[in-house]
């Protein structure tokens, strides 16, 4: 079992989300706005800023999945540029609440990626298990919103569908992640027109001491196990899902990446290896050797497929 909670083997995995947006077009509208043209808007939300080529630019106006208007005094010579960071909290209610409201500028604080605590986890005591742990987690993505003034559509293209947005690009990193293991079960997302405690007849009281809107996320994450044994810190330390078996079919060791196994003993004593399913990947003669390198390529393999194994949720 890990020393690590499940907000810092998240932290990494969020500052992965691709900020990326990449536009077809771009118009200069004069007086100083120009619009972009963009089949994938992300979570660009009006009033946030952008930095094009060192050019800074506001975000004024969202047509969501259709184009992006900004605000700026030199038109954009490239069609490609980074969207804001989200910002990650953990905690309860009351502790994060009590930290937003000390950050006064939104932009500091929003859009929030909120991992609501406490956590159970579900431990795995096998050594021979791969998987680590798999904690049941409830993620919120959340934005501004004007509780006042927005239409039900408003809510739904300005605050929901930009927050569903930033869901889908945290699935879709937590999906390749090499500590994570292949998501073959469902989550649950919810819609908050606005974010709060809700009644029948609507919002009695926001949560976090002004409007937000976007979406919660319930999960199970399978965490793998993580290799101590690298001392590279840019080799995959997944563990690799392979076996070391002898004639008898007794488990003589488990291999994790950059690991070898080196078969000793009589003429006889050769070994085979196998993968979590049983085929055989190769067999060891006496004084032979196994490298894990061949594990890391299958490894990948079943990475690349998840895209076809997973149904995102959003």
């Amino acid at each position: 079992m890990t020393d690590k909670q499940t907000y810092d083997r998240l932290k990494p995995i969020i500052n992965l989300i691709d900020k990326t947006v990449t536009c077809q077009s771009v118009t200069d509208n004069g007086y100083g706005t120009y619009t972009f043209l963009c089949n994938k808007t992300k979570w660009a939300i009006p009033s946030f800023d952008i930095s094009i080529l060192g050019n800074d630019y506001r975000i004024v106006e969202v047509d969501y999945n259709v184009s992006i208007k900004v605000s700026g005094t030199v038109l954009p010579s490239v069609l490609t540029f980074d969207l804001y960071v989200p910002i990650f909290k953990h905690g309860t209610i009351r502790v994060v609440a009590g930290e937003l409201n000390k950050v006064t500028n939104h932009r500091e604080r929003l859009p929030l990626i909120y991992l609501k605590e406490q956590i159970t986890e579900k431990l795995h005591f096998d050594s021979l298990d791969t998987l680590d742990s798999e904690p049941d987690v409830t993620l919120y993505f959340l934005t501004q919103c004007d509780n006042v003034n927005w239409t039900q559509e408003d809510g739904d293209t300005k605050g929901i569908a930009p927050m569903r947005s930033l869901a889908n690009e945290f699935i879709k990193v937590l999906a390749n992640n090499q500590y994570v293991a292949p998501l073959t079960s469902t989550g649950d997302l919810r819609n908050y027109n606005i974010f709060g405690n809700v009644q029948d007849n609507g919002v009695s009281k926001n949560i976090f001491n002004e409007p937000l809107a976007g979406v919660g996320l319930r999960i199970t994450i399978p965490f793998l196990k993580e290799c101590d044994c690298c001392i590279n810190p840019d080799l995959d330390t997944r563990p690799a899902p392979g076996y070391v078996i002898d004639a008898d079919g007794n488990v003589l060791a488990v291999l994790y990446s950059n690991e070898y196994y080196v078969s000793t003993g009589g003429v006889c004593a050769g070994v085979t290896i196998t993968d979590q399913f049983d085929n055989i990947l190769s067999t060891v003669a006496s004084g032979g050797n196994y490298d894990v390198t061949v594990l890391t390529e299958i490894r990948d393999t079943i990475d690349g497929n998840t895209s076809t194994i997973i149904d995102n949720l959003i």
